[in-house]
């Protein structure tokens, strides 16, 4: 009974303090409110992280770089043989990538590289040297695509990659061309960087020229002059040492032997390879005359175009360098 009445006065008491507008408060919120009035007094708890992380600067390798050419494009790789899913596949275009596509020149060496990195992941979809005999080929039912072979290093290994790139608009075709033909000479050496910039500044303001022919590498004049070539590592585009033994030096060391119709082809000496819009062999043969039965060595370059133009090798230059 006196657990009832105490009970009954309680409920008097919360009634008569709503009645003046205010609202009852339980033992909980009483005590979570008498902790933060500790709080406010000066009870403050800090906490400290057991790692400490700092800040570190992230290096793109393009700090030494300047921009002469950005514009965004979807990048596609040929790809001549692969298999996927236990399937064969062969001659396709694989896209590479979408992304912002840069011309980049070198501040202290004033060379030009091409780098094509991913959207959101920045991942590399190309990054190479603008070779001088890299030729652009508009790309077939399209005037806002380019094809070309580079010695490509995306993937941290030296291959030869064939291009496709697309862009949204033919003005940024049109000005990758002209941009493009303006790095080759850079390259060559037969424009300045201070030229290059010029020529990036007023490219902005008229119509893109039209593209240059391929300038052809000039042949050496003696098989020792191509073996002192080949000794050197050559720049992307350029002339690099090839193995003698591969199935590709053999095909085209054996056209040139069937063009030259001198004879049988009997050794293969030396081989270099060049990255144009297809490759270019330069191989020194030993040929066996019929006539006199005896070895003869020729230089010989032999142009290969791209898998996906279906088009025949086609013997450019020989040169007869005597008996062996």
């Amino acid at each position: 009974v006196e657990s009832a009445r105490a009970n009954s006065e309680e409920e008097r008491s919360d009634r008569a303090t709503m009645a003046e507008g205010e609202e009852p408060v339980s033992q909980e919120v009483a005590a979570a409110l008498e902790s933060g009035a500790d709080e406010a007094a000066g009870d403050k708890t800090e906490f400290t992280p057991k790692v400490q992380v700092e800040e570190v600067e992230v290096k793109t390798l393009e700090e030494d770089e300047e921009v002469v050419f950005v514009k965004r494009a979807k990048l596609f790789l040929f790809v001549a043989k692969d298999t996927y899913g236990g399937e064969e596949r062969t001659n396709f275009w694989k896209e590479r990538g979408t992304g912002e596509l840069k011309l980049l020149k070198h501040k202290e060496f004033g060379k030009v590289r091409l780098l094509m990195r991913q959207d959101k992941t920045y991942k590399i979809c190309a990054n190479h040297l603008v070779s001088p005999h890299v030729l652009l080929k508009p790309n077939v039912g399209s005037d806002r695509s380019w094809v070309f072979t580079a010695s490509d290093f995306a993937d941290e290994e030296l291959k030869t990659e064939t291009f496709a790139v697309k862009f949204g608009t033919v003005e940024n075709a049109k000005l990758f061309q002209e941009k493009m033909e303006a790095a080759k000479k850079v390259n060559a050496g037969e424009l300045g960087a201070e030229a290059l910039e010029a020529i990036t500044a007023e490219s902005e303001e008229k119509p893109a020229d039209k593209a240059s022919e391929e300038s052809a590498a000039k042949p050496a004049d003696s098989a020792d002059a191509l073996a002192d070539d080949m000794s050197k590592v050559a720049l992307c585009g350029g002339y690099k040492e090839a193995d003698k033994d591969s199935e590709e030096v053999k095909e085209a060391a054996k056209f040139a032997c069937e063009k030259l119709d001198k004879g049988e082809l009997a050794h293969i000496a030396e081989a270099a390879t060049q990255v144009v819009s297809g490759t270019n062999f330069r191989i020194v043969v030993h040929i066996k005359h019929a006539e006199d039965d005896a070895l003869h060595k020729y230089l010989v370059t032999v142009f290969k175009p791209l898998p996906h133009e279906e088009a025949p090798m086609e013997l450019k230059e020989h040169v007869h360098n005597g008996t062996v």
